[in-house]
């Protein structure tokens, strides 16, 4: 059995973590699975570790194998001259990860105290950062929100909700898509029936014209279409290639 000093400062150390990483751990023990190490080294070196890759919930010794790794990893890229005794803490030893845990504590105190003497972690919230998986060696599982956290079910709703406020508006859309349509078949076809009516004339008078000049007309930068030039073209008075000669009849009408 460990000693009562022991115990009280594996005690302390489990509410440090706890309160850490807003975590639910009962004994120094649970620390074996290597997942609070790598998130705390995440705590002081913001994406220092990859924390999608640790298994944060899990009973297996070789997930706790792996977390350790990706610590070491870790270690090695940020140059922490931390040796971890991994065969002896991963099967749960007292001794083993409590002495580690006390070197651990030492070493992020002291990161704290090359910052100022406490670390602001305002910003960090450990329990999004890991998913809201729970730090346990039992059945994986999810940590369940507390009040102020919105759970699956009311996310859920939320996003059935916008769901339905965009297919009312996308129905919105489309009845103005067919009101637009039937407006511009309409006008379309009033245009149509004055265009016909203008080329139905003979003769084309000065308000069959001005009708066929604002049929054609376009913006500056377009040409008239090929329709419009020819009406133009046929509602002038054509020259007479052959004229023929005044007779003296017609001389003696003109100077009457």
């Amino acid at each position: 059995m460990a000693p009562l000093a022991e115990l009280l400062i594996a005690k302390k150390l489990v509410r440090w973590v706890n309160r850490a990483l807003q975590a639910h751990i009962n004994h120094i023990e649970e620390l074996s699975s290597g997942a609070a190490y790598c998130q705390l080294l995440d705590l002081l070196f913001v994406n220092s570790v990859p924390l999608n890759e640790v298994r944060f919930t899990s009973n297996q010794i070789v997930h706790f194998k792996n977390n350790f790794h990706i610590l070491l990893k870790a270690f090695k890229a940020l140059g922490i001259p931390i040796k971890i005794p991994l065969h002896h803490i991963v099967r749960g030893d007292f001794h083993e990860n409590l002495c580690f845990a006390k070197r651990f504590y030492k070493f992020f105190r002291e990161v704290e105290k090359g910052r100022g003497g406490k670390l602001d972690t305002k910003g960090y919230n450990p329990r999004l950062r890991r998913n809201y998986e729970l730090i346990s060696i039992g059945t994986p599982t999810i940590e369940v929100c507390h009040q102020g956290t919105q759970t699956s079910m009311e996310l859920l709703q939320i996003v059935e909700e916008e769901k339905a406020k965009l297919e009312v508006a996308a129905g919105e859309i489309a009845n103005s898509k067919v009101t637009m349509r039937q407006e511009r078949d309409f006008y379309l076809r009033k245009l149509t029936q004055i265009e016909k009516l203008a080329r139905g004339h003979t003769t084309i008078n000065m308000a069959s014209k001005d009708v066929l000049k604002i049929l054609y007309q376009t913006e500056p930068g377009f040409a008239l279409p090929a329709k419009a030039t020819e009406a133009e073209t046929e509602s002038d008075p054509k020259p007479n290639p052959n004229p023929k000669p005044p007779t003296p009849s017609d001389a003696a009408n003109s100077e009457q």
